[in-house]
């Protein structure tokens, strides 16, 4: 996401999510999903695309645990999320849209086996695979055609992922959008309060629009435009969370990690009993 710094106008600054990918937080992941963004979707190329995905505790694990998808299904379940909630229905309709972009990056090329060739070969089999199962699907026009294989291991040294970076950083500047400066009055006020609290009822968000000069009728547009950048969070079509902004996303992802937490299992309680106590 690309947002302005106020203290620096001449200044880019980027924000960066990175998105729990276990399957116990995808219910999670719609809420933080917009349209001023570009997705990276990333998959090892040490796994085959019909192989159940894999999910390692820690680099300390002794064991895997598989996901109940395949790799491919996986990659395709995060195109249709992203397509979902992220692109507005009036861009779903045409065709052609490509905003948002979607790059799925291959990572640990390093540790493929075989010469320079065979590894290229490998790769191209693998992202083979992936554009032929999009291909005539609705989010296949936002999907990047580069195969972004990427050294784990020698990342100073990877061309591929120095080409990465400028590609997402051209995608990014065609984002922009011209706003008058009571939005950015607004936006530093929306901020200040979300270093105390998480966030604040619609209507004194209202009431703080109207001081800072910008109409009832012209908020909602406000609110989206801050929300697309994830400075805010806002959802006007829900019934219950319309009523509500959430100042301060990152304090509301915290709270979403105390009610859905993954652990790594204790294999040895496990073994015995003591996971079958009772309260």
């Amino acid at each position: 996401m690309r947002g302005e710094n106020p203290q620096h106008s001449n200044e880019d600054i980027t924000f960066i999510w990175d998105f729990a990918g276990q399957q116990l937080y995808y219910i999670t992941h719609r809420i933080f999903l917009t349209s001023e963004a570009v997705y990276l979707i990333l998959f090892s190329l040490k796994e085959g695309m019909h192989n159940k995905g894999k999910r390692r505790f820690s680099k300390m694990a002794k064991y895997v645990m598989t996901y109940d998808m395949t790799n491919i299904q996986i990659i395709k379940y995060w195109m249709r999320l992203i397509y979902t909630y992220a692109i507005p229905v009036k861009a779903q309709q045409q065709l052609q849209a490509k905003k948002p972009q979607i790059a799925v990056v291959g990572t640990h090329s390093d540790c493929l086996e075989g010469t320079k060739e065979d590894k290229k070969k490998q790769i191209e089999e693998q992202y083979g695979i992936l554009f032929q199962e999009i291909r005539g699907t609705p989010y296949e026009s936002h999907v990047v055609r580069k195969m972004y294989a990427i050294s784990n291991k020698y990342a100073s040294q990877c061309k591929m992922l120095k080409t990465l970076k400028q590609d997402v950083g051209g995608f990014l500047k065609e984002m922009p959008k011209t706003i008058p400066l009571k939005w950015l009055k607004f936006q530093q006020i929306l901020q200040e309060n979300g270093r105390t609290s998480l966030h604040m009822t619609y209507a004194k968000v209202c009431k703080v629009a109207t001081e800072c000069g910008i109409s009832v009728e012209n908020l909602i547009h406000t609110l989206n435009y801050l929300h697309d950048l994830g400075i805010i969070l806002y959802f006007e079509n829900n019934r219950l969370l319309k009523h509500a902004v959430i100042t301060n996303p990152r304090k509301l992802i915290f709270i979403l990690k105390k009610i859905i937490t993954e652990v790594e299992p204790d294999v040895k309680a496990f073994k015995s009993g003591y996971l079958w106590d009772s309260p």
